[in-house]
């Protein structure tokens, strides 16, 4: 076990941090290639049983249960058996009998040998419980200690943003970390709270909503809404009318006077189709018509959104502006690897879009 370990140290050291936009895709006869932003390699003769892929690298595990790694390419052995495993922007890391690991600062790092199984990660934090009863937070290369207890998601109900962390502790405290400081946001737990980026957003005492942004409070006085979605950054919701709003950098801005048909938020970005059949995007504070009719589907990841248009084209808006990615009609789903879309025209093809350029593999 220790030579394993050793070796993986050796083979995530060498990591660098600039994306590859790598994606995976299998040929007609199942064998399994992957696409790293210019160029394709193959992976494996059998189709894999579980992948995720990050920013550099892509953690997977094969038809027989080995799991691997592949960066740079070249596929690395890492275990043979399959952990619980978890890739984000940032993390590269799994859980495997008590062992909780993560890739930091370009090497492989044990943050507990004793790990509980329930645990949370984000782009930024890692969150665990240990056998001893602490709960503990992995934050810019260090262990921060939270609380001398479990969190449980039975009766603390932790949620976790991109680098924030909230909950609500055994005297009924609702604390948030942020940036390596644990603060009590409130003296009592709110009714409901989401956590995102630089963001977390609850009901307040006397329900109305309120936010707890980039270190700073803002108290409103809109009652609590219908519902509502975090974005990075951003909160959108309902009001008592079913008008869609945004708010954002302390203001709330109304982005349709009926509840929408369809509704993507994610990350950076949110998208929707009204009640006439238009599609919107809000993207950066700024809202933008893209279409006159609702996608057939649609996808996004930070700064890129895919949709499928009427015709089954797939157009884009890539970093706020519009891109069209097919010009054929695409055949069945699509795909979204970072800022990578994958896709068929006819069966036993795969095209793959990165950065306004297209490749195609038979």
């Amino acid at each position: 076990m220790k030579r394993c370990f050793l070796f993986t140290v050796l083979v995530f050291s060498c990591i660098a941090v600039q994306a590859q936009f790598i994606a995976p895709y299998s040929d007609y006869n199942g064998q399994v290639y992957i696409f790293d932003e210019n160029e394709t390699k193959f992976l494996e003769t059998l189709p894999l049983s579980s992948y995720k892929v990050g920013k550099n690298a892509m953690l997977y595990s094969t038809a027989v249960g080995r799991f691997k790694a592949y960066f740079q390419g070249t596929v690395y052995n890492l275990l043979d058996n399959t952990p619980d495993y978890f890739v984000t922007d940032n993390w590269i890391g799994y859980y495997n009998f008590g062992n909780l690991s993560v890739l930091y600062n370009n090497k492989f790092k044990v943050l507990d040998r004793l790990a509980q199984t329930e645990y949370w990660y984000s782009d930024s934090l890692v969150v665990w419980k240990s056998t001893l009863g602490q709960t503990h937070v992995f934050y810019n290369g260090q262990t921060y200690d939270i609380e001398q207890w479990e969190l449980t998601k039975e009766k603390n109900d932790p949620r976790i943003g991109d680098n924030t962390f909230a909950y609500v502790d055994q005297s009924g405290n609702f604390k948030v970390f942020y940036h390596g400081e644990l603060k009590i946001i409130e003296s009592y737990p709110p009714t409901l709270y989401y956590a995102d980026r630089d963001l977390v957003v609850y009901i307040d005492v006397i329900g109305n909503i309120k936010f707890y942004s980039n270190g700073q409070y803002f108290e409103t006085n809109i009652p609590a809404p219908q519902g509502f979605i975090t974005g990075e950054g951003f909160v959108a919701f309902y009001d008592q009318q079913s008008r869609l709003n945004v708010w954002h950098n302390g203001e709330v801005k109304e982005l349709s006077q009926n509840r929408p048909k369809e509704l993507l938020v994610q990350d950076n970005l949110l998208a929707f189709t009204d009640q006439g059949n238009n599609f919107y995007v809000w993207y950066n504070g700024k809202l933008q018509l893209l279409e006159r009719t609702q996608p057939l589907a649609m996808k996004a990841y930070r700064h890129v959104l895919v949709y499928k248009d009427q015709y089954a084209r797939l157009h884009g808006l890539y970093y706020g502006q519009p891109v069209q990615i097919s010009k054929d009609i695409v055949s069945g789903d699509f795909f979204l690897f970072n800022e990578t879309v994958r896709y068929s025209l006819l069966q036993g093809q795969t095209w793959l879009w990165c950065k306004g350029k297209t490749f195609n593999y038979y």
